[in-house]
């Protein structure tokens, strides 16, 4: 499956450190790639694919989000709600079995930052 439009690693990296408030200074070097991963390294990050949704297309379908920066924000806006329902269910959870334990729930609330 790939998206309605075929974008560059690049541009995907970028869209994705801006999502994620992190900076992106550097692209990872190939040598160092290699020598961690070996020949996946290759077939997994470092070789290129061009794909594109031609029968999707043709069927008719419509994506929900037709750019990079639209479909990274949706992923990042329900991986937040995923993370702070599980944030609250584990705090809750710690103070129903463990009531007087003050600072296991104050540790929890800053992970959570509830």
């Amino acid at each position: 499956m790939c998206g309605a439009a075929a974008g560059e690693n690049a541009e995907f990296t970028r869209v994705l450190a801006k999502a994620l408030h992190r900076p992106a200074l550097f692209p990872a070097p190939a040598f160092a790639l290699r020598l961690a991963l070996g020949e996946m390294a290759d077939a997994l990050l470092l070789s290129s694919q061009r794909v594109a949704p031609q029968k999707l297309q043709q069927a008719g379908f419509r994506f929900a989000h037709a750019d990079l920066t639209t479909a990274i924000g949706a992923v990042c806006v329900r991986a937040k709600m995923a993370e702070s329902y599980f944030c609250t269910l584990m705090v809750t959870e710690t103070r129903r079995v463990w009531p007087l334990c003050g600072s296991v729930d104050k540790r929890l609330s800053e992970v959570c930052r509830l």
